[in-house]
């Protein structure tokens, strides 16, 4: 009897359809668009409030998101609105060291823009910034565009991974031991 069980628990994992690389870059979209009012927290220096709380504050909202929605509900707003959720290899919901580990590639990148905010507010011409170009310049002297490309290059080495992958796992996936699927109906 044992033995059936585990045949269908073979069956049912096999019968999953994986989330491909479009699907979850338009997850990842609509997320950007819930994020957004949060990220707007960081262009309000270029209307002339100057609050590292405020950008720190839209910042740490934006690194809990992911994982707590993942950890707590299987998906992101934007996984859920396309019928996709994140499970373990086992097809058990996610624990949370497996959201935590699943988000570290985000993570560095977020790390890498906490780093220039903080950088960029201790700068002595930033209360005088009064428009975008020059935000940016202030930036630029101080080497952020650097770690910013690297912040890009790791996204786009996790998105092509999950691009030529033949579960559709990323590299965060294969790390945290985690599938991304479509929702059984």
């Amino acid at each position: 009897m044992e033995e059936t069980h585990l045949d269908e628990n073979i069956v049912n994992e096999s019968e999953h359809t994986y989330a491909g690389f479009w699907v979850r870059t338009f997850a990842a979209l609509i997320d950007g668009l819930v994020l957004f009012p949060l990220s707007a927290l960081y262009m309000l220096i270029l209307v002339g409030i100057n609050s590292l709380a405020l950008t720190m504050l839209g910042l740490i909202a934006a690194m809990i998101y992911k994982p707590y929605m993942e950890y707590r509900y299987g998906a992101t707003l934007g996984k859920m609105a396309l019928g996709i959720k994140v499970v373990s290899e086992e097809n058990e919901a996610l624990t949370p060291t497996q959201a935590f580990m699943r988000y570290i590639p985000w993570m560095v990148g977020n790390v890498i823009s906490t780093f220039s905010i903080v950088m960029m507010y201790m700068s002595d011409g930033i209360g005088g910034a009064d428009s975008f170009m020059e935000i940016s310049q202030i930036m630029a002297e101080q080497g952020n565009s650097s770690l910013s490309s690297i912040s890009g290059l790791i996204i786009i080495v996790i998105a092509l991974s999950v691009a030529f992958d033949a579960q559709k796992r990323g590299l965060h996936d294969k790390f945290a031991k985690t599938i991304c699927v479509y929702k059984e109906k």
